[in-house]
């Protein structure tokens, strides 16, 4: 699932694994232990919107 598509839930093999606003939800914990990435999660500076900046090379553990 593309990060743009995810609105206010996670799922994970159609398991809600979090739900409320993007903005609580979209932690790097979170898209750790789904996406098993390493990400920063930072707000645009102009709009608010949670901004998702995967580090490559990195991998979280699951």
């Amino acid at each position: 699932m593309p990060i743009s598509s995810i609105q206010a839930s996670s799922t994970v093999a159609s398991s809600v694994v979090a739900d409320g606003p993007p903005a609580q939800v979209l932690t790097p914990a979170l898209l750790a232990e789904v996406y098993h990435v390493d990400a920063e999660v930072a707000r645009h500076p102009s709009t608010g919107v949670p901004q998702i900046r995967v580090v490559l090379g990195l991998r979280a553990t699951p």
